[in-house]
């Protein structure tokens, strides 16, 4: 205002203010491959100016319209510019995108069925997803990936890759195609199961022809080398015993099995014909005699024995003359139940017949004639000798264990010994015997 008497005085001052830019609020994606191509300026939060430019972590320009399927994940930075003196405006706008399932790329396996698990996932090609899920050919779910060719059956397996977090919507698969190979089903026969040493056994191999064109090899189980024949083969078993056969065919496709037959030989030691004798040595007086076969393995029996046919028992007793010192010949013909024979023959059988002789009667006076009672002995042991005298009452009149010593008709030695008859006893033994005789009888005493 001016003063009195001047004037007021008007002066203009024009301020400019610039309007303030937005670039939007940051915000963070998740977004599956799949997505189709959007605005990056349209995900972030606020209401962002549309004259802002995108650049990536790096600095570099990018353009506002992102592909999922080809874009890169990360951090882009919008900026929009103000006008002096205010500031330019950024927003950030964080990218995950996540993978669309791959599965793989398909392939094929052959395998026999004792080739044992198979995981098949490491069979598919390319890059595969871990953690899908495999589909059996009919279907159900094969736990694992893993195959047993043992149980699963021929066919396409499945792999299913599912797609993570916003890709779950997604699938892929890729598939195996599998051919399980038969095992051979082995079978086989034998002419003979069973018989007597040596055996000779013929084998056949039955197994279907379709299972054979590769190798069929015998292991015989004797300790043999084994041997490789896919038709019929002849084998010989030269000792006793259970013997367990193996045999292994591979088929034309490579897939080998084993059949093992427990005790499919039975081999029986050959028949002996040998028999035991009691009593042995065989005595005058102990002359009936008992003989047994030995052989546990026989079944049939024929001995030959003096006056005595042909009997056809196991056991058999004969009685030799008790009279005479003789040999004899005593035959065995034995057979097993398969009719393996042996025979045998003992040409030496003897009845041994002690020798003694003892006067009944001895004049004791001095004239040199039948003087001493004595006995004859031969085939006797001399240490085992014993000779007793007794008068009518029981007493000793006599004794001695010299076989050369006879009784000269004294008591003891001392006074002669009335007329009459007297008792004598004698022990011994025979040389073929190991048990001592004994014999009673009388002598009469005259002067």
């Amino acid at each position: 205002p001016g003063v009195a008497p001047c004037p007021n005085d008007t002066a203009f001052l024009n301020i400019a203010v610039p309007q303030a830019v937005d670039a939007g609020d940051d915000n963070s994606i998740t977004l599956c491959r799949d997505e189709a191509p959007f605005s990056m300026r349209g995900r972030l939060l606020g209401t962002p100016d549309p004259t802002g430019t995108w650049t990536d972590v790096g600095g570099n320009p990018v353009p506002d319209l992102f592909d999922p399927a080809t874009g890169t994940i990360g951090v882009y930075t919008y900026t929009v510019p103000a006008v002096l003196p205010c500031p330019d405006q950024t927003a950030v706008l964080t990218i995950n995108l996540d993978a669309i399932p791959q599965a793989g790329v398909d392939s094929a396996l052959v395998i026999c069925a004792n080739g044992g698990y198979t995981p098949l996932f490491p069979l598919l090609g390319g890059n595969p997803d871990q953690g899908g899920h495999w589909l059996a050919p009919d279907g159900t779910t094969l736990p694992d990936g893993l195959l047993d060719p043992a149980l699963e059956l021929s066919g396409t397996y499945r792999y299913v890759a599912i797609g993570p977090g916003t890709c779950a919507h997604l699938s892929d698969t890729a598939a195996i195609a599998v051919h399980i190979d038969p095992l051979p089903v082995i079978t086989f026969t034998a002419d003979v199961d069973s018989g007597c040493a040596p055996l000779d056994v013929t084998f056949t191999n039955t197994t279907d022809p379709i299972y054979v064109g590769g190798s069929c090899v015998w292991d015989f189980g004797d300790g043999s080398d084994p041997v490789d024949a896919c038709g019929s083969i002849a084998h010989t078993y030269t000792d006793s015993g259970w013997y367990h056969l193996k045999l292994r065919v591979t088929t034309p496709e490579g897939c080998t099995d084993q059949l093992i037959a427990p005790g499919a030989v039975l081999v029986d030691p050959p028949p002996v014909a040998s028999f035991v004798y009691t009593p042995n040595p065989i005595t005058a007086g102990n002359n009936r005699v008992v003989f047994t076969a030995t052989d546990k393995h026989a079944v049939q029996f024929l001995w030959t024995m003096p006056d005595l046919g042909q009997p056809d028992r196991r056991q058999v007793a004969y009685t030799f003359p008790d009279a005479i010192a003789d040999t004899f010949t005593v035959c065995l013909d034995v057979a097993d139940r398969y009719g393996c024979r042996d025979s045998f023959c003992d040409t030496s059988l003897a009845v041994l017949v002690p020798n003694l002789w003892l006067p009944n009667a001895f004049t004791p006076d001095g004239n040199g004639v039948n003087d001493v009672f004595r006995p004859v002995m031969l085939d006797m042991v001399a240490a085992d000798y014993h000779l007793y005298i007794f008068d009518r009452w029981g007493g000793i009149v006599f004794e001695s264990t010299d076989p050369d010593e006879g009784w000269d008709g004294l008591v003891n030695g001392g006074m002669p010994a009335s007329t009459g008859v007297y008792v004598w006893r004698i022990i011994y033994r025979p040389v073929a015997s190991a048990d001592l005789a004994e014999r009673f009888g009388t002598v009469t005493l005259n002067h």
